[in-house]
């Protein structure tokens, strides 16, 4: 396992990138680090107009990273990945554990990164979380954004997940938070009428959330770049879960 490490980041040529990448209780050595992770995951949700649109509100406070992150990066119920250069934070990524009638699972996220840090810096965290659930031997999945597709190229094209449906994240500052659901089985999830993903192998039903959310969504699933953070506009996911999305939104939008 990888809790509580520090080591040097090499890059892909396999010379340093100048940063250090610091675990769970280790990252309370960074002086000011509950005000440093609360100021980047709130910039990190901050649209182009100026609003926030935090999935995890809490985050963005310093005093909950100090009394309610810290006991569970102690207990092992949260793990958290950080990229430190010069005592600056530049990067996050987090697994947080969900237990169910004795079984553990993960959630990956709590993805933000600094202008200042360099290429990659993020992905390098989430593969640090991935191959944490992995060699625990336990379910894994992502609520990936569509406001852009970055954490789902992560955790497809880089952890090699499966694309496991739709989930509806919340309603946050006014707006719909939707996201792709991703997890580490080993098949992707196949679109069938009253059902919108999965989640431990288990199908995830239609219900009226969903289904005027879908009606919303009709016809805005794009493949194509954006630099947009907030949650309107086109629904972003990568070129090959277009058309799964859109099946899962003709499928269901209507029942």
């Amino acid at each position: 396992m990888r809790a509580n490490m520090i080591k040097n980041s090499p890059n892909l040529e396999g010379t340093t990138r100048g940063y250090e990448v610091v675990s769970d209780e280790a990252i309370t050595e960074i002086p000011n680090w509950n005000t440093q992770l609360s100021t980047l995951l709130g910039a990190a949700w901050t649209g182009g107009d100026n609003i926030s649109y935090p999935p995890y509100p809490d985050l963005t406070d310093s005093d909950y990273w100090e009394q309610q992150v810290l006991p569970r990066w102690e207990d092992g119920s949260m793990h958290s990945w950080v990229a430190v250069r010069d005592n600056d934070i530049l990067s996050h990524a987090a697994i947080v554990a969900h237990d169910d009638k004795d079984e553990r699972y993960f959630e990956i996220g709590r993805l933000a990164s600094a202008p200042a840090a360099p290429r990659g810096t993020t992905t390098e965290l989430f593969l640090e979380g991935t191959d944490f659930i992995a060699e625990a031997g336990l379910y894994g999945f992502l609520e990936g954004t569509v406001s852009h597709s970055r954490s789902q190229y992560m955790a497809r094209e880089m952890a090699g997940w499966a694309f496991a449906g739709y989930v509806y994240r919340g309603f946050v500052a006014g707006k719909h938070l939707d996201g792709v659901l991703l997890d580490n089985a080993s098949e992707d999830f196949d679109p069938i009428p009253g059902i919108v993903g999965r989640l431990r192998g288990e199908p995830v039903p239609n219900d009226e959330v969903y289904r005027k959310r879908f009606q919303a969504m009709a016809g805005r699933v794009t493949c194509a770049r954006t630099v947009e953070i907030a949650p309107y506009g086109p629904i972003h996911t990568l070129p090959d879960l277009v058309a799964p999305l859109n099946t899962i939104i003709d499928q269901n939008k209507d029942l």
